[in-house]
């Protein structure tokens, strides 16, 4: 920025006569948004859930983040995962269901069968097991676990860059605000199942935009 101005594709920007716009493409535009999602979304922590959305074994939620579909559970063990809900052979969503409970999770196309800690079970039949065991049941084929998954205060967050900094690093002063409202009960917190969704067909940004402007109150929702 030279002398508080500056001009690009998408912003005009003029310190001195208090000028700032933003051009309409940067929340429109489908290659901005593919170009935001590899340089900043693909590479942030994002939430995708709390530890009381899978509070006993073999307990699972599946989620879309960004443009990613997980499953997010609590395997056999205790311990809470998050893959990439596609089957490795052909792709397909290996889990329909919103949540529930399960040990394992099956292939519709193929029936592939995978353990809920993402191991590779069987490949279908003992016919196909017979075939492919020795080079496919080996843990090479299991479910792709997401690149990072880190916890704080009860929030998991996820991030698609395995090269990203930490949670806590990127988080900042935000880790102690969670923090606080975590502790609020002695009793700790609880997602209540059951959920409200409503789809906007427009940029992201718009929605955060939208969630802080107090100027559209009065117009708007009187």
């Amino acid at each position: 920025m030279m002398n508080g101005s500056y001009q690009s594709k998408y912003l005009d920007i003029d310190a001195e006569k208090r000028v700032f716009r933003v051009h309409r493409d940067a929340y429109r535009s489908a290659e901005v948004f593919e170009l935001e999602k590899r340089k900043v979304l693909h590479k942030s922590w994002i939430i995708l859930g709390h530890e009381s959305e899978v509070p006993n074994k073999g307990d699972f939620v599946t989620r879309t983040v960004i443009d990613k579909d997980l499953i997010f559970n609590r395997d056999r063990k205790g311990v809470v995962r998050v893959h990439f809900n596609s089957c490795r052979h052909r792709g397909p969503a290996v889990c329909r269901d919103k949540c529930g409970n399960r040990k394992t999770f099956n292939c519709p196309y193929h029936g592939w069968v995978y353990r809920d800690d993402g191991i590779l079970l069987s490949t279908g039949s003992e016919a196909s097991d017979a075939t492919f065991a020795p080079s496919m049941l080996d843990g090479t084929f299991g479910l792709m676990p997401a690149p990072r998954l880190e916890q704080h205060a009860g929030f998991y967050f996820v991030n698609f860059d395995s090269d990203a900094e930490p949670l806590l690093e990127f988080l900042d002063d935000a880790a102690e605000r969670l923090q606080l409202i975590a502790d609020q009960s002695a009793a700790g917190m609880e997602v209540i199942r059951g959920i409200h969704e409503y789809e906007i067909n427009g940029n992201y940004k718009l929605l955060c935009e939208n969630s802080y402007d107090g100027y559209h109150l009065g117009p708007t929702h009187q």
